[in-house]
């Protein structure tokens, strides 16, 4: 059964199939904190939470893909401090390894006077659209199983 193991974890351990899952825990954590919004909406000075993902992930892969390409050495221009008064060449600042989904507080656009910044309206269709997306991520898991049993099997 050894080998078993290791071909489950080998076929559930792609890269693909670990991008859904972290697409799905996010759309959790996402509903779960959308959930807290609507449930709070008549709570006085209660700010709503977001979760940010898709930012910092596309900061990171944009990031990954100038690594890749580097800008020729002719674009660029050599920084030197001649003076203790110049402003010193700073090293290119590295973006954080992308770690997943980050929960902020949002303590801007208070509208209301009790300093409550929910809009149910917003929440329900950022709701409906994190159902839509969960659903969407679970399918196309499945179709990969789906598409791994076929390949098994020999159909």
């Amino acid at each position: 059964m050894p080998g078993v193991k290791r071909l489950l974890d080998f076929i559930a351990g792609t890269a693909n199939i670990r991008t859904l899952e972290s697409a799905l825990r996010v759309s959790s954590l996402r509903q779960k904190v959308l959930s807290n919004n609507i449930a709070n909406v008549d709570t006085p000075l209660f700010k709503r939470s977001e979760v940010l993902f898709e930012t910092y992930l596309k900061d990171y892969l944009d990031y990954l893909e100038k690594e890749k390409k580097p800008e020729p050495a002719e674009k660029k221009l050599a920084m030197t401090a001649t003076n203790s008064r110049h402003i010193v060449p700073r090293k290119e600042v590295l973006p954080e390894p992308f770690l997943g989904a980050v929960v902020r507080t949002v303590n801007e656009n208070v509208m209301r006077t009790d300093g409550n910044n929910v809009d149910i309206d917003s929440e329900m269709a950022d709701m409906a659209k994190n159902t839509i997306y969960y659903q969407a991520i679970a399918q196309r898991i499945g179709g990969y199983f789906t598409t791994m049993r076929t390949v098994i099997e020999n159909r």
